[in-house]
């Protein structure tokens, strides 16, 4: 086997991309977690082991009133011959094509972006702050440079993250293993780069003669990838959220209900990110997030759910240590 040959089979079999994700984190004070485990029935109901790639927890900051963020994320590598193409989400008539608003939600507020459980820190939830940061796009899919579309990384990536987004929460973060919320971010890390139509592409014609992806769209760093769930999602997200509330009591709790709500219909939007400005991706949300007024009056509801384990003989919430 060839240098080259075998340098490119590593590639394939995505380490490096974990690697270079862990790094471009690691430069930014992020911690990481590869290769993070966790159960979830399959398509036929069964109950199996799945995995996310990495999971990145933010700088903790003691007594900070920042809080804490993590991103749960999926890494797709691609060699140099392909390229991941997504059409405009500018306005809202671009997420109505979609069926985006059918529930007549506003999907461009930060708490669409990000999930704060077990309660909402934010102090303004409804503001859109987040979004604006980034090209907002709709629909991938994935395109060699010979302009012959491949099977689609993107489709593949999304339902990975997606079907184990709400497991992970639940489990993570409504089961009371730590005692700070946490705010909770589903990203992508491609080593494709990312290209978008430009919205003023109306004519076919103009996409039939491109010869390369410039000619019709603008090459991004990152972006946000709107994510409609479907009907099969949606059940899969109903029923691991029924399972917690008949094991769990405190999924009666107000803070908590409350926010439960809205794991149904999650995630909504995905950050997309070319691993060469995942760094510049993430620090960019982040400081964002951070400057954002937070209002933390839902640690006490940990902090008794803390005081009632401590004091209980009985075994923990959920039956789950």
């Amino acid at each position: 086997m060839s240098k080259q040959k075998w340098g490119e089979s590593f590639l394939k079999s995505g380490l490096p991309l974990e690697h270079l994700t862990l790094l471009a984190l690691k430069s930014i004070e992020w911690e990481c977690e590869l290769h993070y485990e966790y159960l979830r029935p399959n398509r036929v109901g069964v109950p199996k082991w799945f995995e996310h790639d990495v999971i990145a927890y933010s700088p903790y900051i003691a007594n900070s009133n920042t809080g804490d963020m993590q991103l749960l994320m999926e890494c797709k590598y691609h060699d140099d011959s392909r390229f991941w193409f997504f059409l405009p989400c500018e306005t809202e008539d671009h997420l109505s094509q979609y069926g985006a608003l059918s529930s007549g939600e506003n999907l461009y507020v930060n708490s669409a972006v990000l999930h704060s459980a077990p309660y909402q820190m934010l102090d303004q939830p409804n503001s859109e702050t987040l979004l604006p940061l980034a090209p907002m796009c709709v629909w991938g899919v994935t395109v060699s440079q010979d302009g012959t579309r491949q099977p689609n990384a993107i489709e593949e990536a999304t339902k990975q993250l997606a079907y184990g987004f709400v497991p992970f929460c639940l489990e993570s973060f409504y089961r009371f293993n730590r005692q700070r919320a946490v705010s909770v971010l589903p990203v992508i890390v491609t080593s494709a780069n990312l290209f978008r139509l430009r919205p003023n592409i109306r004519s076919l014609e103009k996409i039939r003669s491109a010869s390369v992806p410039a000619d019709i769209a603008d090459e991004v760093g990152w972006l946000w990838y709107y994510h409609a769930v479907n009907r099969e999602l949606f059940y899969h997200n109903s029923d691991a959220i029924k399972v917690y509330e008949k094991g769990n009591r405190y999924a009666k709790w107000k803070q908590v209900a409350e926010q439960l709500v809205g794991l149904y219909f999650s995630p909504h939007w995905i950050l997309v990110a070319n691993i060469e400005s995942l760094a510049t991706a993430v620090s960019t949300v982040y400081n964002s997030f951070s400057a954002a007024p937070k209002d933390f009056s839902g640690d006490r509801l940990i902090a008794k759910i803390w005081k009632d384990r401590r004091n209980s003989r009985k075994s923990p919430v959920g039956g789950v240590s």
